[in-house]
C-alpha cells in the first residue's frame, strides 16, 4: 500500500540526503574562503542536487518495484542514470 511506498521513498531519500549533506562542509569552506558566492552559486547547486536525488529515487524505486530481483533492479538503475547524465550532458 501506500505507506510501503512512501517508507521505501523516505528510506532511501534520507540515506542518499547524508551523503549530500556531507557535502556541506567542503562548500562551505570554499565560500568561506571567497571561491564561490552564495546566492548565485552554492543555493541554486544545492537546489539542483536536491532535484536530482528526488529523481533517481523516484527513479529507483519504480525499478525495485518492476523489477524480479534486488540484483536486476541495481543493474537497471544505474544503467537509466547513466543514460539520463548522458542526456542530461547533451542538453545546452
Amino acid at each position: 500500500s501506500w505507506s510501503v511506498f512512501y517508507g521505501k521513498a523516505l528510506g532511501m531519500l534520507m540515506f542518499v540526503a547524508l551523503l549530500l549533506a556531507m557535502s556541506v562542509p567542503a562548500a562551505l569552506a570554499a565560500y568561506a574562503m571567497g571561491g564561490i558566492s552564495a546566492q548565485s552559486q552554492l543555493v541554486p547547486l544545492y537546489i539542483i542536487l536536491l532535484l536530482v536525488l528526488l529523481q533517481h529515487t523516484t527513479l529507483a524505486l519504480m525499478i525495485s518495484s518492476l523489477a524480479n530481483s534486488t540484483e536486476a533492479a541495481l543493474r537497471i538503475t544505474y544503467a537509466l542514470v547513466l543514460c539520463l547524465a548522458v542526456v542530461a550532458a547533451w542538453i545546452p
